[in-house]
């Protein structure tokens, strides 16, 4: 019965946030309601208020989904190099193409980089030596990395993501090489 439940949220969640990126793709995101998601989505406003508290949190939820199914990927590994790790990454930005690209052509991109921070410093901890740097110099190294990648990632998907995801692995190993912290 709780698999039952549980399954029938999971529908719910996912109505609801198809039924935000198709409204969005027509209308600006500060002036969808949460009528017009609920009436989309074939759910009550109960349903929503149940799995939501704003319009943002249904897309930061899915920020979550993306990223924890990257992390995911990439624990997979045996052993994970940079490269793996950058192609991992555009690998699956493709993958949430249309997510991704509804986002920034809504001007609400603001929503990523606090999770890119959140997710790029679950990866140094993870997969990268930091012995040799103080705490204070890491938390740089954190917000360099996750500022570039931000804006390299929303850059690429403006550009129409024209270049493969081993391209741009490539290139973000070629740039992180210029800060030896690996």
């Amino acid at each position: 019965m709780n698999t039952r439940l549980y399954t029938e949220n999971q529908i719910v969640q996912e109505s609801i946030f198809t039924a935000l990126i198709q409204l969005m793709q027509k209308k600006e995101f500060h002036n969808i309601t949460i009528t017009e998601i609920t009436e989309k989505a074939g759910v009550s406003r109960m349903s929503y208020y149940r799995n939501y508290s704003s319009k943002e949190d249904i897309l930061i939820k899915y920020l979550d989904r993306i990223f924890d199914e990257y992390l995911t990927e990439l624990l997979r590994l045996k052993k994970c190099t940079k490269y793996d790790i950058a192609k991992i990454y555009f690998s699956n930005m493709r993958r949430h193409k249309q997510f991704w690209i509804t986002v920034i052509r809504s001007n609400i991109s603001y929503l990523i980089p606090q999770k890119v921070d959140i997710y790029i410093n679950d990866l140094f901890e993870k997969y990268f030596r930091s012995e040799y740097h103080p705490k204070a110099f890491k938390e740089y190294i954190f917000d360099y990395y996750a500022g570039g990648l931000y804006k390299t990632s929303v850059k690429w998907i403006q550009n129409g993501m024209k270049e493969s995801d081993e391209e741009m692995a490539e290139l973000i190993c070629r740039l992180s090489d210029f800060i030896e912290i690996l």
